[in-house]
């Protein structure tokens, strides 16, 4: 079953830059809903530093780790979102309307 969100008027992606940029909040861009992210449990935080100590000691050369502050925007899904941990091998893409995210983890 998939629940569907009516609203007046989708946000734009810049949109969502403009309310990260002014917030002390982290928000995700769902299908142009800017969602609020809630803050994290001891618990969550300690498995996305385990998470990420996991991934760094699997750096192979050309990749790098990068932690849960970095933001991927996923096109096909009109999406932009934070995540755990990820790597990205090569030098990070951006999509061209923000320098803020990638593209390729």
């Amino acid at each position: 079953m998939e629940a569907l969100l009516r609203l007046p008027r989708r946000a734009s992606y810049a949109d969502y830059l403009s309310a990260e940029r002014n917030s002390d909040f982290r928000h995700e861009f769902l299908d142009g809903v800017i969602v609020a992210i809630p803050g994290s449990s001891d618990e969550h935080n300690a498995l996305a530093g385990k998470l990420a100590m996991l991934l760094g000691n699997r750096e192979t050369s050309g990749c790098r780790c990068y932690a849960s502050g970095q933001r991927f925007w996923i096109a096909s899904r009109t999406r932009g979102r934070y995540v755990d941990g990820s790597i990205i091998c090569g030098p990070p893409e951006h999509p061209a309307h923000g320098g803020q995210a990638t593209t390729d983890p």
